[in-house]
């Protein structure tokens, strides 16, 4: 309440629009919602992790799937914004769980949503399980992969992804035991689904000479790091008989061919 009190101020000079908090699933009501409303906080994130309840005690997460989806539900029904934060890579979660979980949760429409991959962090519980063999972080490929087709779940139901990947410090860094760490995870992450438009449209777009539209703004993305993903599409026979323009008038993260 001292907090919130604290930028009272600011929401009713207009110079703050909103308060964005995180919190459990399990700590929403009711009551605490119409708290939160009542001093100002616009959209609530949910550390959702995962709806797969089997994953969620073996991490001993301390909520339910259920929990989630009530949480979720009540803040919309109250006028809330949510943003659901998710964890790829998870003791004993599959892919299947993982997207069918995904799908769930984007049917709900929130504003937003984070994708993190699971890294083994020294100290920790999972660090002793990573230890003792009882538990195998993803590869850096399939994490890339998998929190791509996420992104793309949630895309195609109109939610934002506002983050995919950890914020990267020199503290995480250092802390990092094993998992799928990377300083531009979230870049590699668009490269993947940005390769997946391109395949995609190419196929379908006959033979012949062609000019592939990327938007400028995409460049980097387009090409990865040291041109790898550019190198890998070419290695492919991809892009026979393309030309590539990146165009400032092509919209990000959207691709065109044209003859």
């Amino acid at each position: 309440e001292q907090l919130l009190a604290a930028v009272a101020p600011f929401l009713m000079s207009g110079e703050v629009r909103g308060i964005r908090i995180s919190t459990r699933p399990d700590y929403l009501d009711r009551t605490r919602v119409e708290f939160l409303q009542a001093r100002g906080v616009s959209l609530v994130e949910l550390g959702v992790q995962s709806l797969d309840n089997a994953v969620l005690v073996r991490c001993q997460r301390g909520h339910s799937a259920a929990d989630s989806l009530q949480a979720i539900s009540l803040l919309q029904e109250m006028g809330l914004r949510v943003g659901v934060q998710i964890m790829v890579g998870l003791p004993g979660e599959t892919t299947g769980s993982l997207l069918a979980g995904a799908r769930r949760l984007a049917n709900l429409r929130p504003e937003l949503a984070r994708l993190h991959p699971v890294l083994v962090l020294r100290g920790s519980c999972l660090a002793a399980d990573f230890a003792a063999g009882r538990y195998r972080p993803p590869s850096l490929p399939k994490a890339v992969a998998l929190c791509g087709r996420l992104r793309e779940i949630f895309l195609a139901r109109g939610v934002r992804v506002v983050r995919t990947g950890l914020q990267e410090t020199d503290s995480l860094a250092a802390e990092v035991l094993a998992g799928p760490h990377h300083p531009a995870f979230g870049e590699l992450v668009l490269s993947w689904c940005l390769h997946r438009k391109v395949r995609k449209v190419l196929a379908g777009s006959g033979g012949g000479p062609r000019r592939l539209l990327v938007a400028a703004a995409d460049q980097s993305v387009f090409r990865g790091s040291g041109n790898a993903c550019l190198e890998k599409l070419l290695r492919e026979a991809a892009l026979e008989g393309v030309e590539i323009i990146f165009a400032a008038e092509q919209a990000r993260g959207e691709v065109k061919v044209m003859g």
